[in-house]
């Protein structure tokens, strides 16, 4: 039978040291901390209002600018598109890509 006291036998079955009598456990040791709440998020900055793009209304014979060409605004379609004429051909373009001439 094994005493407390006797330290002959390593880690054997019936060795009942207390971990003061042993030293101190190799590895490390971690705090019993309980878990903490998440701390309140800070609210979300302000939201800029939606840009709307300028859009111009254009009237018939306006002088306008479609990409790199100067044309003559001839009407605005239902579908958003807009009918040029650059030269002597009618281009259909979409209405935001028109700037002022």
């Amino acid at each position: 039978m094994m005493r407390p006291g006797n330290r002959s036998c390593r880690g054997g079955v019936g060795n009942h040291e207390t971990t003061a009598e042993r030293g101190p456990m190799a590895g490390r040791i971690l705090p019993a901390v309980r878990p903490q709440k998440p701390a309140p998020q800070p609210p979300a900055p302000a939201v800029a209002p939606a840009r709307v793009p300028n859009v111009l209304s254009w009237r018939t014979g306006d002088r306008v600018r479609w990409q790199r060409y100067t044309g003559t605004f001839l009407r605005e379609t239902v579908d958003g598109q807009a009918e040029l004429l650059i030269g002597a051909r009618t281009y259909r373009v979409p209405a935001g890509e028109l700037r002022p001439a």
